[in-house]
């Protein structure tokens, strides 16, 4: 199970970034976090590693918003992004609260953590480097792009689905007693894709420095706060899901020439 622990106010930050910004510079130097934590008792190693891991864009210094990425990353004690939450459950990227998942999700997620893929999937992260520890310090811009990349693959891979039933049943998942066959499908698909991952967390990564432009940017245009343009980014996400999936039936129906709706 996950334990979750009690989340730090927008307030209770900036009174813990003020008083350890002691120069008033708008930003915490190494001298000043050494100062803060040395007087706590930590040792020098201790407080430069985590000085380097809280100051992901490397300038020398932490930023609020690095202090609060840093923050509201340590609410989970797991340390796999994957794993914060128990079996029939997602992290949701905006809130960071573990949320129910729906039908597919759950049969996704059993498919995931089977035996002989999840043994697969263990060996190709070892091949390409996936670092899961490193992960945690790409802050949310990562968790937001990794699941819309997520969603993307999701809805190819739910349209792939839908045609391979379709061409087997003549008939739309839509109609009455087809579900289980389209869920067979998608199972057989999203199984055959995991191998795949490794490719979707480094794409992720790839693409978290945009991921953090682009919330920045929709925080200045929008003058709107930093959550807001969190769940922007994240309905965006949404959309696009939604889109890609709407486009792909609409495709196989053009094909087969199967009405979506039966």
């Amino acid at each position: 199970s996950t334990t979750k622990k009690k989340v730090l106010s927008a307030e209770g930050l900036n009174r813990v970034f003020d008083a350890v910004d002691t120069d008033k510079s708008g930003a915490i130097d190494l001298v000043e976090y050494d100062t803060h934590l040395s007087s706590a008792g930590y040792s020098s190693d201790a407080i430069r590693k985590s000085f380097d891991e809280i100051d992901t864009d490397g300038d020398g210094t932490i930023s609020r918003d690095e202090l609060r990425t840093a923050i509201r990353l340590s609410n989970f004690e797991d340390d796999d992004l994957d794993e914060n939450c128990p079996m029939g459950y997602w992290l949701d990227s905006v809130d960071r609260a573990c949320k129910p998942l729906g039908p597919i999700g759950r049969m996704s997620q059993r498919l995931e953590n089977a035996g002989p893929l999840k043994r697969v999937y263990g060996k190709i992260s070892n091949v390409f480097g996936v670092d899961r520890a490193a992960l945690r310090k790409k802050g949310i811009p990562f968790l937001l792009t990794y699941s819309i990349i997520s969603n993307l693959n999701g809805a190819v891979s739910l349209s792939v689905a839908w045609y391979m039933t379709v061409k087997r049943t003549g008939l739309s998942p839509l109609v009455p007693g087809q579900k289980k066959s389209l869920l067979a499908s998608y199972a057989m698909i999203y199984g055959a894709l995991q191998v795949l991952k490794p490719f979707r967390v480094a794409a992720a990564v790839a693409m978290s420095k945009l991921s953090a432009d682009y919330l920045e940017m929709t925080q200045e245009r929008f003058r709107c706060s930093r959550n807001v343009a969190i769940g922007c980014q994240y309905l965006m996400g949404q959309v696009m899901m939604g889109i890609t999936f709407y486009v792909g039936v609409t495709v196989v129906s053009l094909i087969t020439g199967v009405p979506i709706w039966g």
